[in-house]
């Protein structure tokens, strides 16, 4: 079950963590591209976690003969997520203290200056406090988490849904 793991999370680890840099790259040398897609990041996301779902195939049909226990196959998902997150953490936390140490002041620009008017007094209380949650390695590393994990998480149960097979 480890090497299930490690293989499947590393993988989904780069994948997402491959185009999170490269990303990021080509904003900090291109900073006029500054525009967040939402639909393009979680599709490099799903893509990733593609791998949760091809980790529990391959342990149920190699290593379990066949046979898995939703609970087997979430356990086994869930690390994979875990993994490929931890990933993602990590390539953040370089990108963001080597490259872009600014990118939480032009993320709130970014967004205060794209903020109906009527919005603009919470929007701006909500940019003050990632703002001063920036201020602290463990609240990014946290926040980085909540960007990536949970949907890793809901990959995971849907696919231990779709892959769990008990004896008949």
């Amino acid at each position: 079950m480890k090497n299930i793991i490690l293989k499947y999370g590393s993988i989904s680890g780069c994948i997402i963590s491959a185009f999170m840099f490269t990303s990021a790259y080509l904003l900090y040398f291109h900073p006029n591209l500054f525009e967040p897609n939402m639909i393009v990041g979680f599709g490099v996301m799903f893509l990733g976690f593609t791998f949760v779902f091809i980790g529990i195939k391959n342990y149920r049909n190699k290593i379990n003969e066949g046979l898995l226990s939703f609970g087997k196959a979430f356990k086994i998902g869930f690390f994979i997520a875990f993994l490929a997150s931890c990933f993602y953490v990590v390539t953040w936390l370089i990108v963001y203290y080597t490259l872009m140490p600014d990118f939480i002041y032009k993320y709130a620009d970014y967004t205060l200056a794209h903020t109906p008017s009527a919005e603009l007094a919470s929007q701006k209380i909500e940019m003050n406090t990632y703002i001063e949650w920036y201020k602290n390695p463990i609240w990014i590393i946290l926040l980085t988490f909540m960007e990536v994990l949970p949907f890793g998480i809901v990959i995971a149960f849907f696919s231990s849904l779709i892959l769990m097979k008990k004896k008949t």
